[in-house]
């Protein structure tokens, strides 16, 4: 189980989503607004256990942070315009691939999948128009 090895995958993922510039594996220390939009992924509140004899288990909440424009670049409704289809994409993306089958480490991602709707998230002194989303993965090794 590497925490890691999940965010590396996830964030291939959303590099791989429609309208998404840029997915940095590495927390970066700005947002360029040539990068937008920009998804971090955290991990979250987690719980380890033992599944059975030589088998451990990890079940993480991992948060999808996606920056799409800096409060105040465009009107309301370009903003809304902009967010609400990328959104669409991100759901519709998980519901494909729940497994994600790239890396063996994931054992399944748990539903529900949610997500914060179009809000406010703040990165340094600067506020964006973004949504979250979270993702519980169970990992197995």
């Amino acid at each position: 189980m590497s925490i890691e090895t999940t965010l590396e995958t996830l964030q291939t993922k959303h590099a791989g989503i429609a309208g998404v510039t840029s997915a940095p594996t590495k927390f970066p220390s700005s947002i360029n607004t040539v990068d937008l939009p920009l998804v971090i992924t955290l991990p979250a509140e987690g719980s380890w256990s033992t599944q059975a004899v030589g088998l451990n288990r990890q079940d993480r909440v991992y948060r999808v942070l996606v920056f799409i424009e800096a409060v105040g670049q465009a009107t309301v409704d370009q903003r809304m315009n902009e967010a609400i289809p990328i959104l669409t994409l991100f759901g519709a993306e998980y519901l494909n691939d729940l497994g994600i089958v790239a890396d063996d480490n994931i054992d399944h991602v748990r539903m529900p999948i949610t997500d914060t709707g179009i809000i406010s998230l703040p990165f340094g002194d600067i506020e964006y128009i973004g949504f979250e989303m979270r993702i519980t993965i169970t990992e197995k090794s």
